[in-house]
């Protein structure tokens, strides 16, 4: 088992080589003040909070581009379709311990290498990521997509233009009467999701085989369809009919303090009082005449919606209250983090949803 960091993909763009990618240079910092201090050793340092919190980080990657592994029609558009995904802020995903990690990133620089060596290209790029931190890839919400790089790039529809020539545009909603060569690239089966096939994470570091054989893919649609209600996070319910307490114990697959989730309370509530690790936040209202579904979000917005109702109602931000001594939100730490509900009314069973980000630098 290898655990060092491997990047493996970025947006669309496939870094299924083991040369494909070499690593020059990467930093990560975090903030830290701190005063001199005039009659005593040292500095003093006000900490606010019992972790460090990241700044934003750099990278910078030789990115080779083999044309070699295509076929002699594709190379030209190869380069073509690197530089369209490269441009595009979006998300750079990387095999690390044996998990597949991913962070929002935007290039702040590209430079041609010059090799004029026949079928290589090489781009030195630099990387910025912005929160300085990696989320751990949901396991059901993520799929590793078989790859081929001899075939992935038809699902680009690059193809060499000759305005001299007069063409048809290519339509691929009727391929036949064209001539077009379009294909299907967003078929996902149940047996790709993380959870059934992180064994594939390995062949990142394949120097031999041909190194990385899939394309990821993060659909919440599928992962609903596949994995039901267990796809919205840990389930916790009320021993019975006539309990208002929901508890239980949430784990946080996260490395480092996370004060990213998702929790969905599902049944009748009357001012909703939530307590995660002894910090308690209550959403004001009385949403017990239709058994509904409540969703609230790290970024405090907060949707409520009723059970004969098909959209989310956005509830007051002042339905959000913090107790005297309590913090707003919550923190979820490393491991094991005690969940508490009282949702204030005897009447079926309730149940809660906690989806946990878990981070990691």
């Amino acid at each position: 088992m290898i655990y060092d960091r491997r990047y493996v993909q970025f947006n669309d763009l496939v870094i299924d080589g083991y040369d494909m990618i070499s690593e020059t240079e990467s930093d990560q910092s975090f903030k830290y003040n701190s005063q001199d201090r005039t009659y005593g050793h040292g500095n003093y340092a006000p900490f606010k909070a019992d972790y460090m919190f990241a700044n934003e980080s750099t990278i910078s990657v030789d990115l080779r581009l083999h044309m070699k592994k295509l076929p002699c029609e594709k190379r030209p558009f190869y380069r073509q379709m690197a530089i369209s995904e490269l441009i595009k802020p979006g998300k750079l995903w990387a095999v690390q311990n044996n998990e597949l990690v991913w962070a929002y990133a935007a290039i702040t620089n590209i430079g041609e290498v010059h090799n004029y060596r026949t079928n290589l290209l090489v781009f030195s790029v630099d990387f910025t990521l912005p929160e300085g931190i990696w989320h751990k890839a949901n396991k059901q919400k993520t799929f590793l997509q078989d790859y081929d790089v001899c075939s992935f790039m038809d699902c680009y529809n690059f193809r060499e233009y000759d305005p001299c020539k007069g063409e048809n545009c290519c339509d691929c909603a009727n391929p036949k009467d064209l001539g077009c060569d379009c294909c299907v690239c967003e078929d996902i089966c149940k047996d790709m999701a993380l959870c059934l096939s992180k064994n594939r994470l390995q062949s990142a570091y394949n120097e031999c085989d041909g190194g990385v054989d899939f394309h990821i893919v993060y659909n919440c649609a599928k992962g609903q369809e596949y994995f039901g209600d267990y796809y919205l996070g840990q389930r916790f319910c009320t021993a019975d009919n006539c309990s208002s307490i929901i508890a239980g114990i949430a784990y946080a697959d996260t490395d480092i303090p996370t004060t990213s989730y998702t929790i969905i309370l599902h049944g009748n509530l009357i001012d909703p009082a939530i307590t995660i690790n002894g910090n308690t936040n209550i959403i004001k209202g009385d949403f017990s005449e239709f058994e509904g579904i409540m969703t609230i979000n790290s970024n405090g917005e907060v949707y409520y919606r009723t059970g004969d109702c098909c959209e989310d109602t956005l509830v007051s931000a002042n339905a959000w209250v913090v107790p005297e001594g309590m913090d707003y939100g919550w923190t979820f730490y490393p491991a094991n983090n005690s969940v508490i509900i009282e949702t204030n009314i005897c009447c079926g069973a309730n149940c809660a949803y906690v989806d946990i980000d878990g981070i990691t630098i």
